[in-house]
């Protein structure tokens, strides 16, 4: 019988092992990942923090990204409107519109693997939103001014797993 039980503990502590290394692995694709986006710390946190990306792959990740930033742009969006009257607010709002536009043909994009389309498409998401922010110029309010970097920096990690697809 004690010979039996030796082949028995081997077999579980490799499955141990591998747990621990797809889990470590997995840790890892979200570092690297953060690591080319300008802000770490902003990636790190919003892909960690949800439950989704313990067992997300690259595409997975990009998934959540994704999800995040269409949220965040629709808020965006909402603080364009809310500023209301004059050409200003409703260039944002145009703009603000045209980047959830974009960042939604991003989610068949990412689906079907289309890294150059991807990668296009979620440029033209930041380059919508910098289009609001020079608008405003110094005078952007502050909430629309963060709003908008919180959608940009989503943006950035959708960007970073456009390159790694």
């Amino acid at each position: 019988m004690a010979g039996g039980s030796f082949p028995l503990a081997t077999l579980s502590l490799a499955f141990l092992c591998s747990c621990l290394t797809f889990h470590n692995a997995n840790a890892d694709l979200i570092g690297d990942l953060c690591s080319t986006v300008p802000n770490h710390s902003f990636c790190n946190q919003a892909l960690r923090s949800d439950p989704r990306s313990a067992k997300a792959d690259i595409r997975g990740l990009g998934q959540i990204a994704l999800d995040k930033a269409l949220a965040s742009a629709k808020t965006t969006l909402k603080l364009a409107q809310a500023l209301g009257n004059g050409q200003k607010p409703s260039t944002c709002a145009e703009v603000c519109s045209d980047a959830i536009d974009d960042l939604n043909e991003c989610q068949g994009l990412l689906r079907g693997n289309d890294k150059g389309s991807l990668n296009i498409k979620a440029s033209a998401a930041m380059t919508d939103l910098d289009t609001c922010d020079d608008d405003y110029g110094a005078k952007e309010p502050i909430n629309l001014k963060n709003a908008s970097q919180t959608t940009k920096g989503y943006i950035s990690i959708i960007l970073a797993v456009s390159n790694r697809l």
